[in-house]
């Protein structure tokens, strides 16, 4: 048995994930702005949400997917295949 009173607290992570100067146009960026812009998120479930532009962070990010309880990641890459690919 653990106790959960000493474990951190777990939220919701959308992180944004792209390059606005290269291929993808920073597809994840621009999605967590404009979820910024147009929602307001308090919690959802009991667990707060963080919504996060990892822009090109890479590993630094690690401290965000691991700190969610739950993870949604927006992010795209043009291999040049059909859409959906």
């Amino acid at each position: 048995m653990t106790d959960d009173s000493a474990a951190p607290e777990r939220r919701i992570v959308v992180l944004g994930v792209g390059n606005l100067l290269w291929a993808d146009e920073g597809f994840g960026v621009r999605c967590v702005e404009a979820l910024q812009q147009r929602w307001t998120f308090d919690e959802i479930a009991g667990a707060p949400v963080q919504l996060v532009d990892g822009g090109t962070q890479g590993l630094y990010l690690i401290q965000h997917v691991q700190a969610a309880r739950n993870l949604l990641i927006f992010d795209a890459i043009d291999y040049g295949l059909e859409p959906g690919t």
